[in-house]
């Protein structure tokens, strides 16, 4: 325990949780995911970081950041048609959390929509 401060040192041990896709479609999706295990949580959450990436490349696509920790979904837009898609989840307090499982998704072709996969 920091004797200044009242927060724990341990570094955080468990990853957001519930994460999915819905609303796909061939340019944009919804990503959702929940909070890590509230016993796992050794510290305040700041902000989310959603890292997407193409599935067949391990170049990072897009980060965005959230820093609202009560949104725990976000409309992600400027997607490329008929791609594949992983994207990641990580809770940030004053460390990095550890990366939730990687999702997969492939975007729709043009003029195509889907409206719920649940991961």
């Amino acid at each position: 325990m920091n004797a200044n401060h009242g927060i724990s040192s341990v570094a955080p041990s468990a990853p957001p949780t519930a994460i999915a896709v819905d609303d796909v479609s061939s340019r944009h999706v919804n990503i959702s995911w929940g909070p890590p295990p509230a016993e796992e949580q050794n510290r305040v959450i700041n902000l989310y970081q959603i890292n997407l990436a193409f599935s067949d490349k391990e170049t990072l696509f897009k980060e965005v950041l959230v820093f609202s920790t009560a949104l725990t979904t976000i409309y992600i837009s400027d997607l490329l048609p008929y791609h594949n898609y992983t994207f990641t989840v990580v809770a940030i307090t004053l460390e990095h959390w550890p990366l939730s499982v990687p999702v997969n998704f492939q975007t729709l072709e043009d003029g195509k929509m889907l409206f719920m996969i649940q991961l």
